[in-house]
């Protein structure tokens, strides 16, 4: 069923509103990556009343993409993290919304459940993918902590909801769905791509398009999945990391390394194979110690490899390219304004109100289209730089040809 305009506004408004809450939450500290306190999911609670279920759902997988666009986890397990638990929360929510009402569930309960089912999901994956039968011992932790975020969380979503003039304006105005799908629409003048980031990486950028290191990173990808020799696999892991630190990406080391202790510490706690010593009790065996690194490094080496190849300039095709190239644009305006610490929400409902009015025709700006570059430099790029990309593709594969 196609979308009117106004819907394909308030997606990208909202889409908007996902990446600049994603941004802010992925620079707080966590104990592990795909553990997240939800604040990115304050838009995608209050369009459950907004946007109709077609709607709601492509903003569901907006906010998925660009999320992993802005922090660079196309690539990596996080993704997979984010996809599962976001779109099981997200339609779970939708669904008990639309059963109860409004006078049956408050966004409160929606947010907590939304949590309990996000964080069963996560455990789940981290099951299969990471801990194993040791992620008994974190599921009392996280649920706890996902219930009192998720309260949290509800409870913001219900003081915006009863006190933003930008939320009261739209969904006064319906969710009419009837209008055909236009051309064109005044998020979208011109077709542009995704802002670059301010500061432009050491390395790469300036050379390839995020085509072409997508496309790099994904034959790197292969090469890494397919090897199945710890040691080196762990030196696939250093290289990508290499070339995540050259392209000018900012890595929290504290950070990652605290992530690969915990992820080996929760492998030890399942012992098997030949005893190395003993800890009082505790037994550290050279299965679960293997077993540890090949999990911690597997899943830095893809975050890494990930951040390498993956920017938030990278174009899709199509309707949802549109969408998503409108949403980034509406972030890009978001990053420039500083909201009030003591009453941010009210800075984000006035952010909202302005940027609709520009959607509206007051101020269709849109971003500058770089130059073309010039074609002496790409015809010298072409002999060079991609020579380089296969270079490092050929690297990457080095340790399944040799046998090491």
């Amino acid at each position: 069923m196609p979308l009117s305009i106004n819907i394909k506004e308030r997606i990208s408004l909202l889409g908007g509103l996902c990446f600049f809450l994603s941004l802010i939450e992925y620079m707080i500290p966590k104990p592990l990556p795909f553990i997240r306190i939800g604040i990115s999911n304050m838009p995608l609670i209050l369009a459950i009343d907004l946007l109709p279920f077609p709607g709601f759902i492509l903003l569901v997988f907006l906010k998925i993409i660009g999320q992993a666009l802005i922090t660079g986890t196309l690539f990596s397990y996080v993704f997979v993290f984010s996809l599962g638990a976001t779109l099981a929360s997200s339609i779970m929510m939708y669904v008990m919304r639309k059963l109860f009402g409004e006078k049956g569930i408050s966004l409160i309960g929606i947010s907590a459940a939304g949590a309990m089912v996000s964080n069963s999901v996560q455990l789940l994956l981290a099951y299969f993918i990471i801990f194993g039968r040791s992620v008994y011992y974190m599921a009392v932790p996280v649920y706890i902590v996902g219930i009192i975020s998720g309260i949290f969380l509800g409870y913001i979503c219900e003081y915006f909801k009863n006190n933003s003039l930008w939320y009261a304006g739209n969904i006064n105005a319906g969710n009419n769905i009837n209008d055909g799908l236009p051309k064109s629409s005044s998020l979208t003048e011109k077709k542009v791509s995704p802002s670059m980031p301010k500061k432009l990486p050491l390395l790469f950028t300036k050379k390839y398009s995020s085509e072409e290191l997508a496309l790099t990173g994904f034959i790197m990808l292969l090469a890494f999945l397919f090897n199945t020799n710890t040691f080196t696999r762990i030196l696939q892991a250093v290289f990508f990391f290499l070339l995540a630190l050259l392209s000018g990406k900012k890595i929290n080391y504290l950070m990652t390394f605290f992530t690969m202790s915990i992820i080996a510490f929760f492998s030890l706690l399942v012992p098997y194979g030949e005893i190395l010593f003993n800890i009082a009790s505790f037994r550290i065996t050279w299965g679960a110690l293997q077993s540890g690194l090949n999990r911690a490094f597997t899943l830095t080496g893809l975050l890494m490899l990930s951040r390498f190849c993956i920017g938030r300039d990278l174009s899709f095709p199509g309707f949802f390219g549109e969408i998503i190239s409108d949403a980034f644009r509406v972030f890009s305006k978001m990053e420039k304004i500083k909201l009030n610490r003591k009453d941010w929400l009210y800075g984000v409902d006035e952010v909202l109100i302005s940027l609709e009015k520009r959607h509206d025709g007051q101020d269709k700006a849109v971003r500058e289209i770089p130059d073309k570059p010039n074609p002496s430099l790409k015809k010298r790029i072409f002999h060079t730089g991609q020579l380089f990309l296969v270079l490092i593709i050929i690297i990457a594969w080095l340790p399944l040809f040799i046998g090491v």
